[in-house]
C-alpha cells in the first residue's frame, strides 16, 4: 500500500519540475519512483510530455533565430540596394555635369579668344598710344583670359577622359598653383596654408592637368575639414615636399579632427564620404588616388595621429644625360 505521505512529497516534485521547466529549464525531469505506482506513472507520462515540448521548443527557436537571419539578409540587402541607387544618382548627375562642362567649353573658346586677340592688338598698336595704366589694363585682361583659355582647354581634355600627357614640372609650382585656388576661401575662413619656402625638389614627370585636380581634392578635403573647428581655434594647412626612395612626396596635412580609425580603410572607397548629405559625392579621394597611380605615382593615408596627412607620391623626371 502506498503511504499517502510519500504520494505528496512525490506530486510536490513533480510540480516542482513543472515550474522549472516552465521558467526555462528544459532539461528538467521528474525522477521515477517505486515501479508501477501511479507517481511513477505519472511521471513517465510527464517526461514524454517534457521531452515533446523541448523538441518543439528547440525546433522553434532554430526556426526564430533563421527569420531573424533572413531579416537581416534582407535589411542589408535593402540598405545596398538604396546606396546602390543614390550612386547611379550621382553618377548620373556626374554624367550631366560632364555633358554641361563640354558645351561650356566649347561655347566659351571663342569669345575669350577674341578677348585675348583684341587685346593684344590693343597692345601692338602703335598709332594708339595708351596711358601707362591703360596699358597695364590691357595687360592685366590679357593675362586673365590667356588663364581662362587655357583653364577652359584643360577642362575640354578633362572631358574627354584621354591619355595622360607627363612632362616634367616643378612640384612646387603645381601645388602652389593650386592652393591660390583657394587663395580667397582660405583667407574668409581664417585658415592659414603654409607652403615650402624654395623649389630645390627635382622636377616630377607627371601630366600637370592631373595633378591639379589631385591636388585642388585634397586641399577642398583640407578646407573642409578645418572649417568644423570651433571658430576661436586656429585653423592650418601645411604642404610638405620631399623625395623618398626615388619618387617626389607632397604631403598635405591639417589640423583638423581627423579621421576615426573605424573609417580610414574605407577612406579611398568610391561613393563613402564622411562629409554631411549632399555635401560631397564620396568620389574625390577614389578618384585622385586612381590619377596617381594612371601618373605612376601613389596616393595614400599615413598613420593614425591627432590630424589628417596625404602623401602624394609622383616620380621624379629622369636626369637629362649631361647631369648624368
Amino acid at each position: 500500500m502506498t503511504d499517502p505521505a510519500s504520494t505528496d512529497e512525490q506530486i510536490e516534485r513533480i510540480a516542482e519540475i513543472l515550474v522549472r521547466f516552465g521558467s526555462g529549464e528544459f532539461q528538467a525531469r521528474v525522477a521515477g519512483t517505486v515501479p508501477g505506482t501511479t507517481t511513477d506513472k505519472l511521471a513517465f507520462v510527464i517526461n514524454i510530455t517534457l521531452d515533446e515540448l523541448a523538441a518543439r521548443l528547440a525546433e522553434s527557436r532554430q526556426q526564430v533565430e533563421a527569420l531573424s537571419a533572413r531579416r537581416r539578409e534582407l535589411e542589408a540587402a535593402n540598405q545596398a540596394l538604396a546606396e546602390a541607387h543614390e550612386r547611379m544618382r550621382q553618377l548620373s548627375r556626374l554624367a550631366a555635369l560632364g555633358e554641361l562642362s563640354a558645351v561650356l567649353s566649347h561655347e566659351l573658346s571663342q569669345p575669350l579668344a577674341t578677348v585675348s586677340l583684341t587685346a593684344s592688338l590693343l597692345l601692338s598698336d602703335d598709332e594708339q598710344p595708351l596711358a601707362p595704366e591703360q596699358r597695364q589694363d590691357l595687360r592685366t585682361i590679357k593675362s586673365c583670359t590667356d588663364r581662362m583659355v587655357q583653364i577652359n582647354r584643360n577642362l575640354a581634355r578633362f572631358g574627354r577622359n584621354g591619355p595622360t600627357e607627363v612632362e616634367d614640372c616643378s612640384l612646387r609650382t603645381l601645388i602652389c598653383s593650386s592652393v591660390e585656388l583657394f587663395d580667397t576661401q582660405f583667407r574668409r575662413r581664417g585658415i592659414h596654408c603654409a607652403l615650402p619656402d624654395d623649389d630645390r625638389l627635382p622636377p616630377v614627370r607627371v601630366d600637370a592637368l592631373l595633378c591639379h585636380q589631385v591636388f585642388v581634392n585634397l586641399l577642398a578635403n583640407a578646407r573642409d575639414a578645418v572649417s568644423s573647428l570651433p571658430p576661436d581655434e586656429p585653423r592650418r594647412i601645411a604642404v610638405e615636399l620631399s623625395t623618398e626612395d626615388g619618387m617626389a612626396c607632397c604631403a598635405i596635412m591639417d589640423n583638423g579632427p581627423g579621421i576615426p580609425d573605424d573609417r580610414r580603410s574605407s577612406i579611398f572607397a568610391p561613393f563613402y564620404t564622411t562629409k554631411a548629405p549632399r555635401s560631397g559625392t564620396g568620389l574625390g579621394l577614389a578618384i585622385s588616388r586612381d590619377l596617381v597611380a594612371r601618373m605612376g605615382g601613389s596616393l595614400v593615408l599615413a598613420e593614425a595621429s591627432d590630424h589628417t596627412r596625404f602623401v602624394v607620391r609622383l616620380p621624379l623626371a629622369p636626369e637629362p644625360p649631361h647631369a648624368r
